[in-house]
């Protein structure tokens, strides 16, 4: 490719994994009570809010109250995460960080589970871009998750990353392929 963003990306490979984990680990439901909690909170073994919030790699916001979610539940949702997608990611890939997890409510997008503490960005540290195909079905397979999306894009460091987001009320299993921001396809599709 040259580049070109009017240039459709080569399919190098497509699936639809699945998973049959549908274990939930419920976080303290005291979380929900809290008007402010430490960037060293630990909200899972090895996540803090920080890392989740003001400290991760790419956005850094610091927890507040928005979308109609207090602050207490925005950081029960960020537990939720951390405890069900966060750990078992940890666990496959040691590798992984945490690009973006919280973000601030802007402009009128105010339907991103970001927003409220429900989803996280990862990127994966020495990986090649033509290795985050296996990584996103390796995950799809062993997550439970409500939508895990392999994102490319053109531009920039043109490295892709994995979003998943995650809801103790939801596990839609919703599986699809972005590329520059755009929805590609459904199920995965190896773009790199």
């Amino acid at each position: 490719s040259d580049g070109s963003e009017d240039e459709e990306p080569v399919v190098f490979e497509s699936s639809s994994p699945s998973s049959d984990n549908s274990t939930i680990i419920f976080p303290d439901d005291s979380l929900k009570n809290q008007t402010y909690i430490p960037d060293n909170f630990n909200l899972s073994d090895n996540f803090t809010l920080g890392q989740l919030s003001s400290k991760s790699v790419v956005t850094k916001n610091k927890l507040k109250p928005q979308v109609s979610l207090s602050y207490g539940e925005i950081a029960y949702n960020l537990s939720a995460v951390a405890l069900n997608v966060c750990e078992t990611v940890l666990d496959l890939y040691p590798n992984a960080m945490v690009t973006s997890a919280f973000r601030h409510a802007k402009g009128t997008n105010l339907t991103s589970d970001h927003l409220k503490g429900m989803a996280v960005d990862f990127q994966f540290r020495n990986t090649k871009p033509s290795d985050y195909y296996d990584i996103a079905v390796k995950l799809s397979e062993n997550l439970n998750y409500d939508k895990l999306l392999l994102e490319y894009k053109d531009t920039g460091t043109k490295l892709p990353w994995i979003h998943v987001s995650f809801s103790v009320d939801k596990q839609r299993r919703i599986l699809l392929t972005y590329n520059n921001h755009g929805r590609f396809s459904d199920g995965l599709s190896k773009l790199a």
